[in-house]
């Protein structure tokens, strides 16, 4: 992999944005002839952006392909942005006529703005297999449907990593939520054992109580 060089990689990363945001990048990519073992390896090669909501516009209305609850897997490499006002222009989504707007809470996008021919245009790829489930439905307009769709990581990784230790998921989510179930556990032993010192504690004072009484009892029923 370390062989095949930055610039490469650089201009690679580049095709993915010469139509700009909502293109179907797949096409692009079985279009362009050089280097085309490339893509993959220059995408793994970037950072996971930090999970955050991403978007996409489709001049079609696709809200009957995407029921509440139904999970989803977009097999292709996924254009998307950052920024609502770029889906404007009516290439992506503009404002009038069927559209449909994707709102997806992304885990392991690959922001391409370094690179790209269009950098105001925040450009996030998704990679092949991306799975995903729907949240909700929305239609604020008679031709505009808005639909929410939340990444997750799958059981079973559905794109082969183009070369050994490529990172397709970020690593934090993972540690962050191994940290939180350990310290869970920790409170949850805390917190049981300070329950127990406190009901030793009331029953301690119950008994002492009751020997009290008992004693007294036993005192008077002697001095009579």
């Amino acid at each position: 992999m370390d062989h095949i060089p930055r610039a490469i990689h650089r201009g690679t990363l580049g095709k993915f944005s010469l139509e700009g945001v909502g293109v179907d990048v797949s096409l692009l990519l079985r279009d362009t002839q050089t280097h085309t073992h490339t893509h993959p390896q220059a995408l793994a090669k970037l950072s996971c952006t930090p999970p955050s909501t991403v978007w996409r516009g489709v001049t079609k209305d696709l809200s009957a392909q995407f029921p509440p609850a139904t999970p989803v897997t977009w097999w292709s490499f996924t254009s998307c942005t950052t920024t609502l006002t770029v889906l404007e222009n009516n290439m992506y989504l503009g404002d009038t006529g069927n559209r449909t707007l994707f709102s997806v809470e992304a885990i392991n996008g690959r922001s391409i703005r370094a690179h790209s021919h269009f950098n105001s245009e925040d450009e996030v790829l998704l990679l092949p297999g991306t799975q995903m489930v729907v949240q909700s439905r929305l239609k604020p307009a008679p031709d505009l449907h808005i639909i929410q769709l939340k990444q997750v990581i799958p059981e079973e990784v559905l794109f082969e990593p183009p070369f050994e230790g490529a990172l397709l998921y970020p690593k934090t989510g993972r540690a962050w939520y191994r940290k939180k179930r350990f310290m869970i556990s920790i409170f949850l032993s805390i917190a049981v054992i300070i329950g127990a010192m406190i009901l030793g504690a009331v029953l301690g004072i119950q008994s002492s109580s009751k020997c009290t009484i008992v004693l007294k009892f036993t005192s008077q029923v002697r001095g009579k």
